[in-house]
């Protein structure tokens, strides 16, 4: 227990350390560069701050002295577009500057991203097609067209606009590709020894629409050290299809399954709608347990739910099923809240005196997880979980960890 409370002091100190240099470079950022900037510049950079009303308010200013100023307009939409109640006031600004100058492409990008947003995901799609051609074979415009499709996951058509033109060499997609997550746990059971775990994940999101994952868990148990090591990858195609493979493996048969794999296609069935649904392949002492779980997941600005159910076979050839249910808010890059509850069976194996029967055990689960940016790229989150068998206490856990992206 002493090395799980030396690591999480460690990671709270190495956060406070981060933070106070953080807020000082922050400090002396805001001191050096907001003096003697053009309003329109000053706009720009209270929008990217976030500072929305008072960028649109300096945007406003401008476009009353000139209404064909298309960069004070571009601006305005894009302040409007953070507003659900505006996007149809943005997508009238964006629309103008296209009007009025037809090779604007943050114009086009601004629409698109209002029409994906108002669900018209073909029409979006539509009207960057509508860029590419007014570009009329500009490569330099192509290639910040399609460095603007990655961003704002337009995918299908930033891969045609790379493949036909190329990319320019200091493109840089993703600022913080590596991310790396040192966590702790310990679970308390009612009837038996602590369970501690130390691990470490990391992972490299290649491009906007594809990331790499890999990790190593070690278990102590019962007087015993178990560990376990994962490989996988996530891939989104496009608007509507996503797919993500995970591979688990260990060579201690036992506690840890010595293989597991699960694959998910994901498919958005209506806006924000999404339906999952693939294979869990377990092995546990030469014996597989073979399984499919459905789920779906509805996003509504800032909070999501989402069920899930699992069925199939256990590692004993027994029936078995289970339903998840959470709910949560999640603010990108800031903080995120989530809370759920699980109801399943469980193949349990018992005997006595060489005579070995199996009894099906209800296993109920309560979590809370939390996430929390205290940097632009570092954070850290917490869960706690209580799992009841046949309406008794079987344990509860506490997990930590820290992430830091680079």
């Amino acid at each position: 227990m002493k090395h799980i409370i030396l690591f999480a002091i460690s990671i709270v100190f190495s956060a406070i350390t981060v933070i106070q240099a953080q807020n000082s470079n922050t400090l002396d950022t805001v001191t050096t560069n907001s003096f003697y900037k053009s309003p329109i510049d000053k706009a720009r950079e209270l929008r990217l701050n976030g500072d929305v009303d008072e960028a649109e308010a300096i945007y406003n200013s401008i476009i009353e002295k000139n209404g064909r100023d298309v960069d004070a307009l571009v601006g305005r939409g894009f302040c409007r577009t953070r507003k659900v109640e505006r996007l149809d006031e943005a997508l009238a600004d964006f629309q103008n500057v296209i009007v009025m100058t037809p090779g604007y492409v943050d114009a086009y990008i601004g629409a698109a991203v209002v029409l994906k947003r108002k669900g018209e995901n073909e029409k979006a799609d539509q009207m960057l097609t509508q860029c590419e051609q007014a570009c009329e074979s500009n490569t330099n415009k192509l290639r910040y067209l399609a460095e603007s499709a990655w961003r704002e996951s337009f995918f299908p058509i930033a891969r045609k606009i790379d493949k036909n033109y190329g990319m320019t060499p200091e493109r840089k997609l993703i600022p913080h590709p590596n991310k790396i997550t040192p966590s702790c746990a310990t679970s308390w059971l009612e009837t038996g020894p602590d369970w501690d775990m130390l691990g470490l994940d990391y992972s490299y999101r290649s491009m906007p629409d594809t990331t790499w994952y890999c990790g190593f868990e070690e278990w102590w148990r019962y007087d015993t050290t178990d560990w376990t090591a994962q490989l996988g990858a996530s891939h989104r195609r496009n608007n509507f299809w996503s797919a993500n493979y995970f591979f688990d493996f260990s060579d201690i048969p036992g506690f840890l399954a010595e293989q597991k794999h699960s694959a998910t296609v994901n498919m958005r069935v209506y806006r924000s709608t999404i339906f999952g649904i693939g294979p869990r392949l377990a092995k546990y002492n030469g014996h597989w347990s073979k399984k499919m779980k459905v789920s779906l997941t509805q996003n509504y600005r800032n909070w999501f739910a989402d069920y899930s159910y699992s069925f199939g076979r256990d590692s004993h050839d027994h029936k078995s099923g289970s339903h998840a249910l959470s709910t949560g808010y999640n603010l990108a890059q800031q903080l995120s809240l989530t809370v759920g509850v699980s109801t399943g069976d469980e193949t349990v194996e018992t005997g006595r005196a060489g005579h070995y029967t199996f009894r099906s055990d209800t296993v109920d689960s309560f979590f809370v997880r939390s996430e929390l940016y205290l940097t632009g790229t570092m954070g850290v989150s917490a869960a706690y979980l209580i799992e009841d068998r046949n309406s008794d206490l079987f344990r509860r856990e506490a997990r930590l960890s820290a992430f830091k992206m680079f």
